[in-house]
């Protein structure tokens, strides 16, 4: 049974935000570019050194006050406001997580996990080229453009921020438990694939993006040609 918020927005009456809350399809269709022009303006700011360096980066809270402030401005067409917190990488990188929890669609659709739930147990120093192949297909087969595009920026960005975990402490594993739980989810709306995702509890939902998370962070360090090779520029 659909709820009343999507029967409104069938109709034309209820219409998402131009940012948050919004689809990346829905996004890119809007604008015409595969990675949203919010997305690429924040992980730029974030990878300053001064910055990407930061202790505890994507773990430490920033101000939520100004993170809304950030989404408000986002949401009306203003991403210079970005600007006037590049010395802020909490508030940053709070807004950037908030992005993708948001999202009506997340990044990676549940049933990424559950094609993917035996080769993650496998050491990634010993995937064959069948394995290597799968995981490619998989991830092209059930992504959109938008969000292959917008997953290639990320996961390099995230591999970014582990080469610096010397200084911000944050390896694969720690990026992960902040970030899984935001990029995948199930979609328990409607639908028949949905109900059996929905069953789950939420802990066992968050561990196992964690885990999915974990794996392609690894994955993406060590095989990127396998993911598409370098991702969409952010110039």
């Amino acid at each position: 049974k659909r709820s009343s918020r999507e029967i409104l927005e069938r109709k034309g009456i209820y219409k998402n935000e131009p940012i948050f809350g919004n689809t990346l399809k829905e996004i890119y269709h809007k604008s015409q570019n595969p990675v949203p022009p919010f997305i690429c303006k924040i992980v730029e700011l974030i990878e300053k050194p001064e910055n990407i360096k930061s202790m505890g980066l994507y773990r430490t809270s920033g101000n939520l006050a100004t993170i809304q402030k950030i989404r408000l401005a986002a949401d009306n067409g203003r991403l210079d406001i970005l600007d006037n917190f590049s010395k802020d990488p909490d508030v940053l990188t709070g807004s950037l997580k908030l992005f993708f929890r948001e999202l009506k669609e997340p990044l990676m659709p549940y049933c990424i996990f559950n094609q993917m739930a035996d080769i993650i147990k496998i050491p990634l120093n010993q995937l064959t080229t069948k394995d290597h192949q799968k995981i490619r297909s998989i991830i092209v087969k059930y992504m959109y453009e938008s969000n292959l595009a917008t997953f290639r920026v990320i996961m390099r960005h995230l591999v970014e921020v582990v080469k610096h975990k010397e200084d911000n402490k944050m390896d694969a594993y720690n990026l992960a438990i902040c970030w899984g739980p935001s990029l995948i989810f199930p979609n328990v709306t409607i639908g028949p694939e949905s109900t059996i995702e929905s069953t789950k509890d939420l802990v066992s939902l968050s561990h196992d993006a964690t885990r999915l998370t974990d794996f392609l962070i690894g994955y993406y360090q060590m095989y990127p040609a396998e993911l598409g090779g370098r991702p969409v520029s952010l110039v």
